[in-house]
């Protein structure tokens, strides 16, 4: 097996048959809490398959600058943004700290119970749930707590995954579960691609480095593959046809390239590539786009720090 065998993407997340049913099952009840929290998007889109082509991860990767943030190639820098990850991922830029804590005694007295429930749901020698056994412990129970700990779930498995607790569900996630299922908004894209620009880091130093270890990442470098998809159109597959109610990630669901060829040959031949504006039609205004894309071209010099 070559060196490349040695990368595991632990944060690139399948979505199980089961997952998929919880969601499509809470769906009717929340979707417009969904959109008031803003996270509809993201949460319809963690049911979406993205199939993994390392090469084009790799390829990149090479080209990362931990001290700029950004990609290096021979025209020019590029990196991915906050925008991008809005917009292919449907998070948030915008919203309370996800550092924030509980304030009211109504609140805190919910996150005692869902930490109870972690307890009680765990298997038999574990003091924490996994996935698998918190969605045994609450889907369709109808719990007066299922919707938070749905979210706790969603966190825990595609926000905020943990290198050492990346199958269970964490605490620290209760708090922003619990305000999001009464609809306020948190700023996730920040968080999100904090991570990306972390793992790509450690991945960078180890494409140049002589460790034979397994090399472990926790980001969503999923996020990370489209983003080229949607940047280099050589790189690419043919894109699914959407309908306006379906997440952009969807375009990319269960495809893959084929005969990619030499990724850094293309990606050095992107010079003249046209493909860094977002097309008009992603600003939906009926789920916040509109508001986010306009305060994001108010404030694009934030983006390009």
């Amino acid at each position: 097996m070559g060196w490349h065998g040695k990368v595991d993407f632990r944060g690139w997340r399948r979505p199980s048959e089961k997952w998929n049913k919880w969601v499509q099952t809470l769906r009717p009840m929340y979707q417009s809490l969904w959109k008031q929290a803003g996270i509809c998007e993201a949460t319809m889109g963690s049911t979406y398959a993205i199939k993994q082509q390392r090469e084009l991860i790799l390829g990149v990767a090479e080209r990362w600058s931990p001290e700029t943030s950004t990609f290096i190639f021979p025209w020019g820098e590029a990196t991915i943004t906050l925008e991008d990850v809005m917009v292919c991922g449907g998070y948030s830029v915008l919203g309370s700290s996800v550092s924030s804590p509980l304030r009211s005694e109504n609140l805190v007295a919910i996150e005692e119970k869902l930490i109870e429930a972690c307890k009680e749901a765990a298997t038999i020698g574990a003091t924490v749930a996994s996935h698998s056994a918190w969605m045994d412990h609450f889907m369709g129970t109808s719990h007066e707590l299922e919707h938070e700990a749905f979210l706790s779930l969603w966190l825990s498995r595609f926000v905020l995954v943990s290198s050492n607790y990346h199958q269970l569900i964490l605490k620290h996630a209760f708090p922003i579960a619990i305000r999001l299922a009464r609809g306020t908004q948190f700023a996730l894209a920040p968080v999100v691609l904090s991570s990306i620009y972390r793992d790509l880091g450690l991945l960078k130093s180890r494409l140049f480095g002589s460790s034979e270890k397994l090399l472990a990442l926790y980001a969503p470098f999923q996020l990370l593959q489209l983003w080229i998809w949607e940047r280099f159109p050589e790189l690419r597959p043919i894109p699914n046809p959407i309908s306006m109610d379906e997440p952009r990630l969807a375009r990319w669901h269960g495809l893959r390239t084929e005969n990619v060829g030499d990724v850094g040959v293309a990606l050095d031949l992107a010079a003249e590539c046209k493909n860094w504006d977002f097309p008009k039609f992603m600003v939906m205004k009926n789920n916040g786009f509109q508001l986010i894309l306009n305060w994001i071209n108010s404030h694009r010099h934030l983006l390009d720090f």
